[in-house]
Order: C-alpha cells, then structure tokens, then sequence
C-alpha cells in the first residue's frame, strides 16, 4: 500500500533446477497486454553482493550472489524478472518468458557436499579458492582448547556421555511475504522497504547501483512480523533495477508465498556432544562439533554458527571446552536468520544432552542443572568475562514453584484413560542467548533523540522499526517512567534512514537493551536540559530546580516546560557487554502410545528480563515465541525431494502453529537487577523460542522412555520410537521370564 499510485509490478523469475546455467528471453512475454520489460542476467548489474546486512568482512560475508543470478544454485533463485502493468499480466508473462537452464551437477545435503569430489555447490564462488578447505564448506570456526586437550581431559574423566541430535530445516513462517519498490527521481533512488534493518538498505544498495549511498532515500515500513525474513538485503536492489530498466517509474516487486517458502528457511543442524565428568555427575570436559546447512549461499550462515558456537560454552561451564562449527554449502534453499539466530538449535542439543547427563547420574534434572548451570558472578570462559546478570537460581526455582516435582496422571491412575493408551511426562531446557551484539570485537550501539514539542508532548525519534514486538510502546513506557507522565504524552516517531538517530535495525533483542538504554539516556538529557532552562527562567541555580512530570519546579515557583521553548537532545548509548540472560522452559506433555501423538499440555516459559518494562508485551512475547517452538518440536519442516525441490512451500504444509493450538502458556519474569544500562533491563525479544523443543522432547522422555534427538517430533517418529522400545524391552525367544 505504501508504493507510489500508479506503480508497475515486479514478478519473480526463479530456477526450477538445484544447479544450473541460466538463461532468460522475452519469447512471446511482451506481446501480453500490459507487459513493460523482461529482466535477465544480461540486463541486471554484474556487481555481486552480500545479502547479510551486519558485515563488510569478506570471510563472515562475502559478495556472492547478483540481482539476477546466471548460475542459479538452488530451485527458487532468482534469475529474472517480469514487469508489467498488473498482476494478472505479469503471470501470463512469465508463462511466455523462454528460461533455459543447462543442468550443473548438484549436492544437495550435507554428506554430499562434504563427500570426496563432491561437486562445486557454486562455480562461480570466488571466496572458496582463497580457503584451504574444501570450498563447499562456507565458513569454519574452531574455539577453545585444542583437540589434543580435549582428548586427554575425556580419556581421564570418571565417565563419558556422547550424544548426537539434529534439528531439521524448517520455515521462518513470516505472515506476509517479503516485499519492496523503488522509483528514479532525478538520478536520485527512492525505495520503499520493509527491511528489519532499514538503515543498511543504502550502503548495500549503493555498490550493486553504481551511485553513491547519499543517493538512496529509504522509506521503512511497520511490519507485520518478521523473524528475521526481513533482514537481509536483496529484493530492494531488484526493484531499483527493475525501475531503472523502465525509465524510473516506480516497481512494486513481492515475492509470492510459494517463492518465500523457496527462497529463505530456518537452518537444519546436527550437533554432537562429548561430556566427561566427575563420578557425583560435575563436568570436567566438553566437546561441541556443530555442523549447519548454510544451503546455496553463506549469507547469515556464519553469524548464525558463531552465535551457536558462542552460546555453547557458557551455560554449563567445565574447565576444558572445544567447539568446533562447520556451515556447508548444499545446492538448497538458502538458510537464512530466524528469531535465535542458532541458539534454539544449539539449545536443542545442549539440553537434551544435559538431560541424559542427570539420568546418567541419577540426579533430578533441575537439581542437576541448579548444580552445574553458570550463576551471577561466574565467568563466560569463552569471553573471559565476568557475567553480573544472570538469574539462574531464580529460574530453578521458579520451575519448582510452578509444579516440576508433583505428580501428573498416567496411564490406568487418570481416570479419563483407563485403558493407559496416554502417557504423560514433565521436561525442562535452561536457555542462554545474549540481547547485543557487543563482543571482544564489536560495540553494539544506538542513537535515539527526545525533543519537548510545543503542545507539551515529548517525542522520541528512533531508526528502530516498529515489527509487531511493541519496540515503539516501550520506548513510550521508558520516556513515560523516567519523566513520571502518563504514555499517552509521548509519541515515537520512526524516521527514514537519511534523517533518523544512527541505529542499526530490529533484530537479535537488542531492541530494549540496546535501543531501549539509548532512550533513557536521551530522556535523562532531555530532563537535565530543561532543569537548566527552568532555573534560567525562574532565575535559580539548577541544583535548586527539579522536575516534576514536565514542570520544572523550584522555591514555590513553578513554569510549564513546554513554555521554555523548543528542545531536542540526542544520546548514545553503548553496549557494554552482550547482556547475556538465563531462562528456561518447563513443558507437560501427553503422548498417545497408539498413534505417536504429543500434545503439549502446558508450558511454563521463565525468562531473567533483569527488570520487566511492560508486562503486557513481554507476555505477547514469551506466548508467541513459545508456539514457535512447539511447531519447531512436533511440526514444522522445510524439507526437499530427490531432485532438489523444496516441498513444503506453501503456507499450510509448513505445519506453523495456529491459534487453535491448545497449550496453555504460562509466562514467569525474574531479575537479579544487576543488569547494565540505565533500565536495568535485558532483552526478551529471541529467548521465548529457545529451549522448547528440548523441554519437550524431555517431558516425552520421562513420560515413555523414549528419546527422541531429531526434530520434528512426528507421529511417525515417535511411535516408530516406541515400538523399538517396547522390541528391546520384550524377553527373548525362549527365554525364561523371572
């Protein structure tokens, strides 16, 4: 609705081969009433670029993919574009449009990629020649101790517990598809984007243009949700492409819904784990292979894996720790960012392995975590930090105050299963995920303006994009509560990059620990200078002077703020560290033993927040995020045939969680309020997703005996998991029964 009236529209050409040699002609395509244009390799710049929109680092993100690929690498890359007047003549061009694809050869998993002489997943991928390893690994990151120190730490301890889990690929479920339009105006590029991080749009756009970054206004948009669809950079480049190619006039190019289930997924995983430990159960060593499938581009794929690998090492610290991470190359659906950004797989693995650990010790599974999991005070090993904030206890205890340890109906003692077909189990997953960016190597920042308007409103001007989380209601409630003024007085505005405080973009949850701190400071600013102008015009020392709601009040003289002239202050706030925070899920879960159905019944989602803002978001938050985990668990898959096609491409095969879901979500807030900043508060946008799957695979582990370490959970898989134990259990052929 946003594009300028009158606006043509852009439709996606896309490879319908895994790999393949590309080429497009218009055919009959432009002889359809209302064609403008067809757009092919030939016509698009042959400028590569980095979809990621977080780095300039050739290793982390390198130029590799075009506004029109000719080596298409995976079905559903982009190849070309049709123009035209209207939807409907759009899809009869691209139906006339002659697209040739020579077949390269493809590998299309990750044991394929990896194997000897596996075939180049990219031919074209200059970065593999400079890397001593096999080019189709995009990128490789090894932390900690050294194999030979792991080795020697696991051959001395009391006991070794391995353990190997994979999290399948899955959809980022965005409600609506991706889109963007641009428009010429004078040798100056206008785009409209819905782009999660709005003020990168510019600098990645410049380069693929051939123009100045200066050049490019950028028009952010609300969005209805994104999950991390939304934060890379690749659709708007098209459209100013495709608005150049028909003389300026404005293009409107969206992705279909089947072309969004092809073009981005959630990251498919396994990880193995190797924990040796004292004879009470205390770690001593661990080791963590983590390998991903980046699909057919590295995109986010190696912020993605140092994430994981980051969050690997600090929940349960041992004084001898290796990770190593792997992101392969397949000829697949690119893997792109998803709310976690790799903690809810690295979580699954962690805590499913943690939970075997405590059976393999005989201790309670809380108990067992409350022994081991890092406190406030102990120090991230992989950081070398000390972590002030970190709530851990509070969390334990949370999960046994919410019902970890009392009995739940099984089987023939629930009245309403007398025939025993339902077993039902109790599960737990602590969780750790950082809430900034900010690491030995990088600050995570922020700017944000607070000005007194002359209707005695204050006004909060922000860069951070409002995507359905409430990031703009709180930024009201922070102004609201340092100043003691009711919200409805405060108004945020969401400028345009070109004219809005430096602040990098929605994502990760950085938005309330980072963005968030940086609007009390400017709130705090905003209040210092109006006690200076106050007691200027009271004619008083400002130590005599203070603030109350927005009257500046000194020596029985008062004088409304709003008279003392216009007002507008700017301030930055920096990260101090990654404002790492603990949490954790608790699901009860039944399971139907006679058709391999799990219910989860109920979970109790406990998260550090440090301090709570506004409860009534942070619940929206934590319910949400919580269902996104259950169809991570039990449903959702972004899965691909023999051929390299993606399957489940439209919305209702992707399995997503709909409202009719039955779980009850019970959202719990704890702090030790030693969190850094000014609010004292941490992020909570990413931690509801994290954990849940683990929890529930738990809860089916205490309620059947099974484990099952490969998400999802069907019901296929869970009752082919049954009756293999219920094989193993059954005596043997003439055997004597005692």
């Amino acid at each position: 609705d946003a594009a300028p009236r009158g606006h043509l529209v852009g439709l996606l050409l896309t490879s319908a081969s895994p790999h393949a040699e590309v080429t497009i002609a218009p055919g009959a395509a432009l002889e359809v009433p209302g064609a403008v244009a067809v757009l092919g390799g030939d016509d698009g710049p042959c400028t590569p670029f980095s979809v990621n929109p977080h780095s300039d680092d050739p290793e982390l993100a390198p130029p590799e993919t075009y506004v029109f690929n000719r080596e298409a690498r995976f079905v559903g890359d982009i190849v070309g574009l049709v123009v035209a007047r209207d939807w409907d003549a759009a899809r009869a061009m691209a139906a006339q449009v002659e697209q040739v694809e020579r077949p390269l050869p493809a590998a299309l998993n990750v044991a394929a990629a990896l194997a000897p002489g596996a075939p180049l997943v990219r031919l074209t991928d200059a970065a593999a020649t400079a890397r001593d390893r096999c080019a189709n690994i995009a990128y490789a990151v090894e932390v900690g101790s050294t194999a030979a120190e792991i080795d020697a730490a696991l051959a001395v301890a009391d006991q070794v517990v391995t353990g190997t889990y994979r999290v399948e690929p899955g959809p980022i479920g965005a409600m609506e598809r991706i889109a963007a339009a641009a428009q010429w105006v004078d040798g100056r590029c206008l785009v409209w984007s819905t782009s999660q991080t709005p003020s990168v749009v510019p600098p990645r756009c410049a380069p693929v243009l051939g123009i100045d970054a200066a050049a490019i206004e950028v028009q952010p948009l609300y969005l209805g949700g994104g999950f991390g669809l939304k934060e890379e950079v690749f659709l708007e480049p098209l459209a100013a492409v495709a608005s150049r190619a028909v003389g300026g006039a404005p293009v409107l190019v969206e992705a279909t819904r089947a072309q969004v289930g092809a073009l981005r997924r959630r990251h498919g995983a396994e990880i193995e784990l190797r924990t040796g430990c004292r004879s009470d159960g205390t770690p001593v060593a661990r080791s963590v292979r983590i390998t991903l499938d980046a699909g057919a581009e590295i995109g986010h794929s190696s912020f993605v894996l140092l994430n994981a690998v980051g969050l690997a090492v600090p929940l349960y610290p041992a004084p001898v720790v290796r990770v190593e991470g792997t992101a392969v190359l397949t000829n697949t659906t690119v893997s792109g960012a998803f709310r976690g950004y790799g903690a809810g797989e690295l979580a699954f693995a962690l805590e499913r392995h943690t939970e075997e650990l405590a059976r393999t010790f005989g201790v309670d599974p809380v108990e067992y975590r409350r022994r081991h999991v890092l406190r406030a005070g102990g120090v991230d090993p992989l950081n070398a930090v000390q972590v002030d904030s970190f709530a851990s206890a509070q969390v334990c205890d949370e999960l046994e105050r919410h019902g970890w340890g009392s009995p739940l109906p099984n089987g023939p003692t629930d009245p309403t299963d007398p025939a025993g077909r339902w077993r039902r189990g109790r599960g737990v997953a602590h969780l750790a995920i950082i809430t900034a960016l900010t690491s030995a190597h990088y600050v995570d920042e922020s700017e944000a303006v607070c000005r007194l308007d002359p209707d005695g409103r204050v006004v909060v001007e922000t860069g951070l994009v409002e995507m359905g989380q409430g990031i703009h209601s709180t930024f009201a409630s922070i102004v609201a509560e340092r100043l003691g003024i009711d919200p409805a007085r405060v108004r945020v505005e969401h400028l345009a990059p070109q004219a809005a405080p430096v602040d990098e973009g929605t994502f990760a949850s950085r938005g309330t620990y980072v963005s968030g701190n940086a609007v009390a400071a400017a709130t705090d600013a905003l209040r210092a200078e109006l006690l200076i102008r106050g007691a200027v015009h009271l004619g008083v020392a400002p130590s005599q002077c203070r603030v109350e709601g927005l009257v500046v009040v000194a020596a029985g003289q008062a004088v409304a703020a709003a008279t003392l002239g216009p007002c507008r202050v700017a301030a930055v706030w920096r990260s101090p560290d990654g404002g790492l925070v603990s949490g954790a899920q608790m699901a009860e879960v039944a399971v139907d033993t006679w058709t391999g159905r799990v219910v989860v019944e109920r979970v109790v989602s406990v998260h550090d927040v440090g301090r709570l803002v506004d409860r009534r978001l942070a619940t929206g938050q934590v319910v949400g995020g919580v269902m996104q985990g259950i169809g991570m668990a039990l449903t959702e898959r972004l899965s691909h045939d023999e051929s390299g096609h993606p399957v489940e491409v439209a919305l209702f095969d992707q399995g997503l969680p709909t409202m009719a879901n039955p779980t009850e979500v019970v959202p719990v807030f704890v702090g030790d309020g030693h969190a850094r900043g000014l609010l004292g508060a941490k992020g909570l946008g990413e931690a509801p997703v994290v954990g849940v799957a683990a929890a529930i695979a738990n809860a089916v582990r205490d309620a059947t005996g099974i484990a099952l370490d490969v998400t999802p959970f069907t019901p296929e898989r869970v009752l082919a998991a049954l009756d293999a134990a219920s094989v193993a259990a059954a005596p043997a052929v003439g055997a004597v029964a005692t």
